[in-house]
C-alpha cells in the first residue's frame, strides 16, 4: 500500500510579505516625519533666539548712542516743550527731533553693523527710550551745570575766562578748562565732533590786531572748525578787518551765549 501525505500549500507572498514590509516602511516614514518635524522646530527655535540676540544688540547700539547724545536730546526736548505757541517759527515737535536723530545717527550706525533691517522691529522700543531719557534729563537739574556769574570790571583774566566758559557750557558745549596764554586765555570747545576755539581777552582799551593774530594762530594750531574772540572791550577797525579776512568771529561777552547757541551743530558724533 502507498501512503500519500498532503503537502501544505505555501502562503501567498504578494502582499509584501503579508504587511510586515508595509509596517517597516510605515515605521520608517513615521520616523522620518518625526525627525523632520523636530528639526524644523529646532531651526525655528534657533532662528528665534538668533533674532532676539540681534535685536537686543541693535537696541544696545541705539541706547549707547542715545546716552552719548543725552545733553542734546534733553535740549531738544526742552525746546519742544517750551515751543507751545503754534505761531512760533522755531517750533519743532519732539517727534520731528526723534525722526531726525534716527535718520542721521541711529540708522547709519545700524547700517554699519548690518542691522538696519531690524529697525522696524525695534523702533518703538528705541523711540520710547529716547523720550524717557530726554524727559528725565531735561527735568532733572544736573549737578555739573554751572550758573553763569555776573560780569564786573574788576575781573582778572582767569575770572573773565571762567565767566565766558560758563556761558558756553550753558549753551550745550563741552569745554576744557581755560588755558592762559601770553594774550588772554583759550577755551577749547566741542560738540558732536565740531571743534571751536574761543580766545578770551579782557581789557579797558580797544582790542588791537595783536590779539586777533594770537587768536588766528591758536585756531590754526588746534585745527578748530570755528574760531572766535570774546572781549569786554570794542575792537579797532584794523582788528575787525583782520578778523573778517581770516574768518574769526569778534564778539562781546554779552553776545557769546546767543552766538554759540545759534551754531548749526551736526547731529552725528
Amino acid at each position: 500500500p502507498v501512503i500519500v501525505q498532503n503537502r501544505e500549500t505555501p502562503l501567498p507572498t504578494d502582499l509584501f510579505f503579508m504587511t510586515r514590509g508595509f509596517q517597516k516602511l510605515g515605521s520608517l516614514i513615521l520616523t522620518l516625519m518625526l525627525m523632520t518635524g523636530a528639526g524644523w522646530i529646532m531651526m525655528r527655535v534657533v532662528r528665534t533666539i538668533w533674532l532676539m540676540a540681534r535685536r537686543r544688540k541693535a537696541i544696545g547700539t541705539c541706547l549707547k548712542l542715545a546716552e552719548r547724545h543725552r545733553p542734546m536730546l534733553a535740549r531738544w526736548y526742552r525746546q519742544a516743550e517750551s515751543d507751545t505757541t503754534p505761531l512760533t517759527h522755531s517750533h519743532t515737535p519732539w517727534n520731528t527731533h526723534v525722526e531726525r536723530f534716527t535718520r542721521t545717527t541711529l540708522l547709519p550706525a545700524l547700517a554699519r553693523d548690518g542691522q538696519s533691517a531690524l529697525w522696524p522691529a525695534i523702533h518703538k522700543t528705541v523711540c520710547a527710550h529716547l523720550t524717557t531719557l530726554a524727559a528725565s534729563t531735561a527735568r532733572t537739574p544736573s549737578a555739573t551745570v554751572l550758573t553763569p556769574g555776573i560780569y564786573h570790571q574788576e575781573m582778572n583774566q582767569a575770572e573773565y575766562a571762567a565767566f565766558c566758559s560758563q556761558w558756553i557750557e550753558k549753551a550745550g558745549w563741552e569745554i576744557r578748562p581755560p588755558v592762559a596764554t601770553g594774550l588772554g586765555s583759550v577755551i577749547h570747545c566741542s560738540r558732536n565732533g565740531l571743534k571751536m576755539l574761543v580766545h578770551c581777552w579782557i581789557d579797558r582799551k580797544p582790542v588791537h590786531d595783536d590779539v586777533i593774530w594770537q587768536g588766528i594762530k591758536e585756531k590754526t594750531d588746534s585745527r578748530a572748525d570755528i574760531g572766535a574772540i570774546v572781549s569786554n572791550a570794542p575792537y579797532t577797525q584794523e582788528a575787525l578787518t583782520l578778523g573778517k579776512k581770516h574768518r574769526i568771529f569778534l564778539l562781546h561777552h554779552e553776545d557769546i551765549y546767543k552766538f554759540v547757541s545759534g551754531i548749526e551743530v551736526p547731529d552725528v558724533a
